[in-house]
């Protein structure tokens, strides 16, 4: 036959002490389910309605309904109800949002501050910004005058820093590059604003280049058709191609 056990036997102290918890645990469930009850009272969008949205910052490029339609989902509450990192992540998440903040403005008005990206070239099918950053706009909120920069999708800090270097080696003498590629291989080819095409090689391509752009000068003064192709991949020269003539022997 199996044995019973007695528990402890309670005292008049312990019955009390056991009644006082009881009512502890009551007391603050009451307090808790009140507090909740209040704030979603106080949340209620009919209680401190959301009357006005305020943008700070310059908007070029994030248009007016792609940021309303962005934001508006997350309207639907009072001042006290709306999800201010979630309005915050929506706008942020436009591509043309570098950084954004979003603030309450007692008593009725929220505050959306933008700071737009600043695009500096075309990358492959994407857009970088002046922070290095990729990302992917609507094609015709792109700045049309973009140099454009191709290469392996790993290529793009090392074609950046080429790029701005051999921009500035041609701008000395007034010419703007405005595309630069390179390809599997590590050879570079450039075009330039006026369409020349210039083929740079793999190595000491700043030396060719510098060595092609002291001799422009006499170049452009023969010249009598349109230049359209520069190959500066030999060691002590460079071919030059013309609009209606083949190309000419490499040269000094």
């Amino acid at each position: 036959m199996a044995t019973m056990e007695r528990g402890p036997e309670r005292t008049p102290q312990s019955a009390t002490r056991w009644l006082g918890r009881l009512l502890a645990v009551l007391v603050l469930a009451a307090l808790g389910t009140g507090a909740a009850a209040g704030w979603q009272w106080l949340a209620a969008p009919e209680r401190f309605p959301l009357a006005t949205v305020r943008l700070d910052g310059r908007l070029e490029k994030v248009a007016e309904e792609e940021l309303r339609a962005a934001i508006l989902p997350y309207l639907d509450r009072g001042m006290l109800g709306l999800d201010i990192e979630r309005i915050r992540q929506a706008v942020a998440a436009l591509p043309w949002v570098a950084e954004a903040a979003v603030r309450r403005q007692w008593p009725d008005t929220l505050v959306v501050e933008i700071r737009e990206r600043v695009a500096v070239a075309r990358w492959n099918a994407g857009v970088m910004d002046s922070a290095g950053q990729l990302f992917q706009p609507r094609e015709e909120t792109i700045p049309p005058d973009l140099p454009l920069l191709q290469g392996p999708p790993d290529s793009l800090p090392l074609v950046w820093a080429r790029f701005q270097k051999l921009n500035a080696l041609f701008g000395q003498a007034g010419l703007e590059l405005r595309r630069l590629y390179v390809d599997e291989r590590r050879a570079w080819t450039a075009e330039l604003a006026d369409g020349v095409i210039v083929k740079l090689g793999i190595d000491e391509m700043d030396l060719a280049v510098e060595r092609f752009l002291r001799a422009l000068p006499r170049i452009g003064a023969a010249a009598e058709t349109r230049l359209v192709r520069v190959d500066l991949r030999y060691p002590n020269g460079f071919a030059l191609a013309w609009a209606s003539a083949a190309p000419q022997s490499p040269r000094e």
